[in-house]
């Protein structure tokens, strides 16, 4: 089967109607991920209920390998996939930050796979971590960019392939043949099975 390597309890709070508003009051309305079950404050706060007909949420703080790479607004996205086949099905999220200054910019894509049933983390790692620079601010000030000068940085992919999750090594986003390296999992098979989650190297 492999390497043990999870899972890992994950801090989890109930939110009832009260502090549902009080979440909206303070951060804004959030993004409806899957209707009526999954709502998104940010890249921040994930939050799950069973059922449309329950009043209480679950309230999941999403995990970041880079500190920067939390508390920006982004998108996010959300699939659900049941990686063990049993019970509800495990929520596979992808959240996007970013942050721009007048001259340029910094962007994250950070994975994250919840299994909402167990309350657990079963992985977590960046999956992008790009600089870009702006050509008309650079213009302005006399410099003109090469294509490579203006996005920068290191990505990798992920796959779901039956109930397996699939990491790939990071590659140099201006050459795929030029590998660089990403903080958090290592390249390879995870998979979830019998409560445990495992690993095995490969492609």
């Amino acid at each position: 089967m492999g390497e043990r390597v999870g899972p890992r309890p994950l801090a989890v709070e109930t939110v009832g109607a009260t502090e549902l508003r009080n979440m909206r009051e303070k951060l804004g309305e959030p993004t409806e991920l899957v209707k009526g079950r999954w709502l998104a404050f940010d890249d921040q706060y994930l939050l799950y209920r069973a059922s449309p007909r329950d009043t209480a949420w679950l309230s999941f703080e999403l995990t970041f390998d880079d500190d920067k790479a939390s508390g920006e607004r982004g998108d996010i996205t959300l699939a659900e996939v049941n990686l063990d086949g049993r019970g509800a099905p495990e929520a596979v999220v992808e959240i996007h930050s970013e942050v721009n200054g007048s001259g340029g910019g910094s962007r994250w894509r950070t994975l994250n796979v919840i299994d909402v049933a167990r309350q657990q983390l079963l992985l977590h790692t960046t999956l992008a971590d790009f600089t870009e620079a702006f050509p008309d601010y650079a213009l302005l000030h006399g410099d003109t960019l090469a294509p490579e000068e203006i996005t920068e940085g290191c990505e990798r992919t992920v796959q779901v392939r039956g109930r397996e999750v699939l990491i790939s090594g990071g590659y140099d986003v201006n050459d795929t043949g030029k590998r660089c390296q990403l903080p958090g999992l290592r390249a390879g098979h995870y998979r979830y099975h019998g409560r445990r989650l495992y690993y095995r190297p490969g492609r």
